[in-house]
């Protein structure tokens, strides 16, 4: 199942487990980080209160989790459980003693662009049948070593897609029509398209703006604002104070701090910007509570954009 941006691929994955569950199957949701299946089982238990649905793995990858965790399966009510029910681990948990020697009747993996197979194959010799969610188009997998290519390297996503048994999710219910035009077809074929309830959906301001007002010119969803600088290596003191600028604009405007998200290419910027936030930006309460800062690695995937789908490049 390919799912680009914002059309509704986890809600998807958790209607199936759940139906997969209720017919007394065993599930297991697999995922290459602890927060995508963190969200998938959140979805899940926000679907149906009374699943029987857990997380195995250390608790240190808990805090956004609205299910169950136990160290090890064995040590969950679970273990003893005929009937269907849900299970959410990393790949590596079937081959440890958390989650050795159980066996399941399906595996799904979520984010599966950026499983790799040897990754992919630890999941599946837990299950007798696999489903795979994810988008090739997006983040492959993400590697700490320098390999030429082939398995170890490639997702096991993009080597089973355009095999004839892969279907496409093409409605976003996320990015208005401006937002989704460019990336429907420089990736998805013209195939990706708006929702209607949020194609013509565009900022609304408590207050107008009355500084930086073409760049934060409601009509125009997506804005380039060239700062005509060069030479810059892994931070900008000039897109630095031009996002810090753009921030207490917008709240000068009444915009809620926690509407406010900001992604950099890197570290040494986030750090900048945060620095500069907590000069500007006086009060502690609105500071602290955001505007949210994340560099721009796989982490930042996840992430929930603005609500009402604005995006300013700088």
């Amino acid at each position: 199942m390919q799912g680009p941006p914002g059309t509704g691929k986890t809600r998807v994955l958790a209607t199936l487990a759940r139906a997969l569950a209720s017919d007394s199957e065993r599930v297991l949701i697999c995922a290459f980080t602890h927060r995508a299946i963190n969200n998938a089982l959140n979805a899940l238990v926000k679907q149906d209160r009374e699943i029987n649905v857990i997380k195995v793995g250390h608790p240190i990858h808990t805090d956004d989790l609205h299910v169950p965790n136990y160290a090890s399966f064995h040590e969950s009510p679970l273990a003893g459980m005929s009937g269907g029910y849900v299970v959410g681990a990393t790949p590596f948990a079937t081959r440890t003693k958390r989650l050795g020697y159980v066996e399941f009747d399906t595996v799904i993996f979520d984010e599966a662009s950026q499983i790799t197979l040897p990754l992919a194959v630890m999941g599946m010799l837990a299950g007798h049948k696999y489903i795979f969610f994810g988008d090739q188009k997006q983040l492959p997998p993400v590697l700490t070593t320098r390999l030429t290519g082939g398995a170890l390297r490639d997702s096991v996503f993009g080597s089973l897609v355009d095999h004839n048994f892969d279907t496409m999710l093409t409605e976003t219910y996320r990015l208005n029509e401006a937002l989704t035009a460019w990336p429907s077809h420089h990736f998805y074929e013209g195939l990706l398209t708006a929702v209607p309830s949020v194609a013509h959906r565009r900022m609304e301001y408590p207050s107008p703006p009355t500084r930086l007002a073409a760049v934060l010119d409601a009509n125009e969803p997506k804005v380039f604002w060239d700062l005509g600088h060069h030479n810059n290596t892994v931070y900008s003191q000039k897109e630095a104070y031009a996002v810090v600028d753009l921030i207490t604009t917008l709240l000068a405007c009444g915009v809620p701090a926690t509407e406010i998200g900001v992604v950099a290419p890197y570290r040494a910027q986030g750090r900048l910007i945060r620095n500069l936030l907590r000069k500007f930006v006086p009060d502690t309460a609105v500071r602290d509570a955001a505007p949210q800062v994340w560099e721009s690695d796989w982490q930042t995937q996840k992430r929930s954009s603005h609500p009402q789908m604005r995006t300013v490049c700088i």
